[in-house]
């Protein structure tokens, strides 16, 4: 079962074609962490964010951040730690998704459009995910898949921007 905005995000033909590639290999409504390793899912592997809920579920940990994304934010954040506090107002932006295929195991979209304006300035560096803005504002389109890994359920998240 899919939620979210289907019919934004699947305006995006990558979304479009990592969710048909998904769907054969959901087993149980989760996607076995072996499979994202196989060639058919190489071309997205610069867009994945892999987190994973901490013990508490109040935050998350990100198992991987892809090149692209830290092309895009100039931010490396492969092991760090997303909490509201460290991501500010982009958090509730993240964790939404996320949390729908961690809590429901379901496939979640999300699109929209985040306005450089609102990232704020704090000492000299801009607050939140974004470490740089070179356009005022960002439209991007996401997918959400539970993931098992390790026997843990992950949540995968692949994110293309305009």
């Amino acid at each position: 079962m899919a939620v979210g905005d289907i019919e934004a995000a699947t305006s995006h033909k990558e979304i479009v074609e990592f969710s048909e590639i998904v769907a054969v290999d959901l087993i149980d409504d989760v996607v076995a962490f072996e499979k994202l390793q196989e060639q058919r899912y190489m071309k997205f592997w610069k867009n994945f964010c892999l987190t994973q809920l901490d013990d508490d579920e109040k935050n998350f940990e990100i198992i991987l951040w892809g090149t692209e994304l830290v092309r895009k934010f100039n931010k490396e954040l492969t092991g760090k730690r997303g909490t509201a506090e460290s991501f500010g107002d982009e958090f509730s932006i993240l964790a939404k998704n996320s949390l729908v295929a961690l809590r429901d195991k379901q496939v979640a979209y999300l699109s929209g459009e985040y306005s450089w304006k609102n990232s704020g300035d704090v000492n000299g560096q801009i607050s939140g995910l974004y470490g740089r803005h070179d356009e005022e504002e960002l439209i991007w389109w996401q997918v959400c898949v539970p993931v098992l890994r390790s026997g843990k359920l992950c949540c995968l998240s692949l994110v293309y921007f305009e």
